[in-house]
């Protein structure tokens, strides 16, 4: 239905002559592409609005489709080779606090987590409530909750997780730019953080099971490395050997997209684990990537 739609804006921009309309109409099919983890594709059609755009005097189809391209990279693990984009578009855009979120996870990326945390004291200095309720508002506090967690804040991870906790059946959306992950993969992690590991299990489930039903594969690498490093830490009986199969499931399919660090990330904590020979996917996540 989705795609019907984004079809029928591109047949009334082109009746109506309106490139302002016509830049989104890539914008929108990329959206729809990092979703489901087509990197390239995604890279083309944002190239093609970025050009559209840029005829286009006061649109704001180019700060999206430089938001898009960065969630690309996100995914990637390549972030860091923007870190002049992001800190040109903070430039010009500082009052937009996603963009300086953006900027949290660029440099957590790039192994500088002192920087880091210096931005997210920027950003959570005036407390929550001085975040704007705008439509970046969940992905703010998503990209913030990630770094609480790299950071082992646990207070923060506290507040934030009940900040999010009441949109837990929707999903992380940068607008125009691509659906990120379920709300839930970030209630897990924070869920984690704060040592409710069998909340951060229920909720890391709820969140593969709507990115199984979106077919959104980087949600799905996503989530299966977050689960995996949670039932390592717990080391019950039996985790072990279950964290070895979903850090496997990581490394496979973050392999299979170009999300290196994901797959670099589960493929050593597999090793960890003391996962014989490479990682294999469980029978569903092959049959996912058949599909796809």
């Amino acid at each position: 239905a989705l795609e019907r739609e984004i079809e029928r804006i591109g047949e009334m921009a082109a009746e109506l002559r309106q490139p302002r309309a016509m830049a989104f109409v890539p914008l929108h099919r990329g959206m729809l592409a990092v979703t489901g983890g087509r990197f390239a594709e995604a890279e083309r059609l944002n190239a093609e609005s970025l050009e559209i755009g840029r005829r286009v005097a006061g649109s704001v189809s180019q700060l999206a489709a430089h938001s898009q391209l960065q969630l690309i990279r996100l995914h990637q693990g390549r972030l860091p080779e923007l870190e002049d984009l992001v800190r040109g578009m903070l430039a010009s855009y500082p009052e937009i606090v996603a963009l300086r979120c953006g900027l949290i996870a660029l440099l957590l990326q790039a192994d500088r987590p002192e920087e880091a945390r210096v931005e997210f004291e920027r950003v959570l200095g005036g407390g929550l409530g001085a975040l704007p309720r705008n439509n970046t508002h969940i992905l703010v506090v998503a990209l913030l909750g990630g770094a609480a967690v790299e950071f082992e804040d646990v207070p923060r991870a506290r507040v934030l997780y009940e900040r999010l906790e009441p949109f837990r059946a929707r999903w992380v959306v940068a607008p125009s730019a691509c659906a990120v992950w379920p709300v839930e993969r970030s209630l897990g992690q924070l869920a984690g953080a704060i040592g409710e590991v069998e909340l951060a299990l229920s909720h890391l489930a709820s969140a593969r099971s709507r990115a199984e039903e979106a077919d959104a594969l980087p949600s799905l690498a996503l989530v299966a490395l977050d689960e995996a490093r949670i039932l390592a830490a717990r080391d019950d009986e039996g985790d072990a050997a279950a964290a070895a199969r979903r850090a496997g499931d990581a490394h496979a399919l973050g392999a299979s997209l170009g999300m290196r660090r994901v797959a670099d990330a589960a493929g050593a904590l597999a090793r960890t684990l003391g996962a014989a020979g490479s990682p294999r996917p469980e029978p569903d996540v092959v049959a996912t990537l058949e599909h796809e």
